[in-house]
């Protein structure tokens, strides 16, 4: 966790025993739900990972957590073979995902968001960073025509570019690693 930037928490992550001191137990082929309380100041959009491997191997897999219901979230994984897995939790305030909410809900009201589309713009270049030619498209899109621009915001295609491209800054992650033995 980044001290002082973080306006995420990450509390009570199950599966664990003792508080972690202990693995929990699954058997081959058998799917590990792992919950967690996640919660944020204000109302901004928050979004969570479920990052597993298997203990020893170097990379993360990661699954995204879905929200399910008063800032309790969800996610899983199958472990596949015997052995230990380890797993933690991530999540951040995805000011993209907010933002893209608000622009919606402005458009709907027939307010000017002539701001709102050069702010999408910023967040778009920050995402890509001159090198994803998705959404460079996108930038360009939302630099269209002003009706145009409202238009293509508001498509199932943007809508599926927002959640694509989670705009992952301070992330918090769980001050540790919690074990599985299967």
């Amino acid at each position: 966790m980044i001290k002082g930037k973080s306006r995420v928490i990450i509390e009570n992550v199950q599966p664990q025993v003792d508080h972690g001191l202990y693995p929990a137990k699954r058997t081959i082929g058998e799917n590990v739900e792992v919950t967690a309380d996640i919660f944020g100041d204000g109302h901004d959009h928050i979004r969570a990972n479920l990052l597993y491997r298997k203990h020893g191997e170097a990379n993360w897999q990661t699954i995204e957590m879905i929200s399910a219901i008063n800032d309790h979230w969800r996610g899983s994984f199958t472990v596949s073979e015997g052995g230990k897995y380890v797993f933690t939790v991530t999540a951040w305030i995805d000011h993209f995902e907010t933002w893209y909410d608000g622009f919606k809900k402005k458009a709907a009201a027939k307010v000017d968001v002539r701001l709102e589309l050069k702010e999408g713009v910023q967040f778009l270049k920050i995402l890509s960073n001159g090198q994803n030619d998705e959404l460079n498209k996108a930038i360009s899109g939302l630099d269209d025509e002003y009706d145009k621009a409202v238009a293509y915001v508001l498509t199932r295609d943007f809508a599926t570019l927002v959640h694509a491209y989670p705009l992952i800054e301070h992330e918090t992650r769980l001050d540790k690693t919690l074990e599985v033995v299967v």
